[in-house]
């Protein structure tokens, strides 16, 4: 009987140095995968800054809403040789990607707010103007239900 209680003492303490061996590989392992993803997304490619021209705009149809994701939606209402308008309406958390354009981009904050990413996460409040230079690179976002009145100019 003594035997036996022996046994299964060196049974439940070879089961803990199981277990202790187990968990140093497992942190060794958790610690050794991170290592590999920090290398690997150095060679990710960064995000890709897209170029939205005048051209591409004119195409668009007075009037007509187009939705670039679930959160944002506009249409254009003006358009003559030297200008484009359209109104943005963003929901909360809509983002567009970071893009730049041939033009001068000036925004007026109908309601709600902006932040811009590429500014240092500048807010901008109701009633404010964002105006963008041509060819400047902007990726602008919200955290609240935002209306926008888009002017382009050339």
């Amino acid at each position: 009987m003594e035997t036996d209680k022996n046994k299964y003492e060196d049974y439940k303490k070879f089961k803990e140095e199981v277990k202790s061996k187990r968990a140093v590989h497992f942190d060794n392992f958790k610690a050794l995968t991170k290592e590999v993803e920090d290398v690997l997304s150095a060679f990710k490619p960064k995000e890709e800054t897209i170029l939205i021209t005048w051209d591409e705009l004119s195409q668009m149809n007075m009037e007509e809403n187009y939705v670039i994701n679930d959160k944002i939606n506009f249409h254009k209402f003006y358009e003559d040789e030297n200008t484009q308008k359209f109104k943005c309406y963003m929901k909360a958390g809509a983002e567009f990607s970071k893009h730049r354009h041939d033009y001068k981009e000036t925004l007026q904050i109908v309601k709600g707010s902006l932040i811009e990413a590429e500014r240092d996460n500048t807010v901008y409040k109701e009633g404010s103007y964002v105006v963008y230079k041509a060819f400047e690179v902007h990726k602008p976002f919200t955290t609240e239900e935002t209306v926008l009145r888009i002017i382009h100019t050339r």
